[in-house]
């Protein structure tokens, strides 16, 4: 998650620099472009396999093998209808504003269609920023906790105390803990993403190739 949404960034900037050489200037959806030119399938199985993995660690200790495939299911059902469905809704919102636009019997009917076609570019780059900014967010997060376990809990209790004391010095300390922490999450999961992209360029990518080509 955290290296997927650095990923995307870096691309990002870079097609930003690049442009810029060139006197033109980047849209703002070339990050997820960039990741839909690699496979949505496989971007879209990463994300579904972290979602149900944090939904199995979620589950209480001990519960019967039933309980748990029965609540899996039912995230799976989740993830499909609500996430996926509302994505697909999203995307096609402009087409539905563009029929209404033309094919409205009364002025207000297209008025509300050509709304949508204008509401569609800056609403699709806000949720691109939102969501790329959650993935490092959560991913910097299950980093942390991860860490944690493990038996590294060094960085967690930094930010955990950090967090505290901001609290205590700022308006509205349980808001301002949770906005540290989360700041704090999402700057050492990009971090650590940016760090995984070079192996995985160069090192990852080219050894999956090299396997499918032997496998042809």
């Amino acid at each position: 998650m955290a290296w997927g949404s650095a990923k995307m960034l870096a691309a990002g900037f870079a097609h930003r620099f690049s442009a810029g050489a060139r006197g033109s200037a980047m849209p703002m959806a070339m990050p997820m472009a960039a990741i839909r030119r690699r496979g949505p399938a496989r971007w879209d199985f990463i994300l579904s396999a972290e979602i149900m993995t944090i939904a199995m660690a979620s589950l209480p200790a001990g519960q019967p093998l039933w309980m748990q495939t029965l609540a899996l299911a039912a995230v799976a059902v989740g993830i499909t209808v609500l996430v996926y469905g509302g994505v697909a809704l999203i995307v096609k919102a402009d087409d539905v504003g563009l029929w209404l636009a033309r094919r409205g019997k009364i002025a207000p009917i297209r008025w509300v269609g050509r709304g949508l076609v204008r509401a569609m570019p800056p609403l699709l780059t806000a949720l691109s920023i939102l969501g790329t900014a959650a993935m490092i967010w959560v991913g910097g997060s299950i980093l942390l906790h991860g860490a944690a376990e493990l038996g590294w809990p060094a960085a967690y209790d930094a930010i955990h105390h950090l967090a505290e004391a901001a609290g205590h010095l700022l308006p509205a300390g349980g808001f301002t803990e949770w906005l540290v922490t989360a700041a704090c999450d999402g700057v050492l999961g990009l971090i650590f993403g940016l760090l995984l992209i070079p192996p995985a360029l160069y090192v990852v990518d080219p050894a999956l190739r090299l396997v499918a080509r032997l496998r042809g």
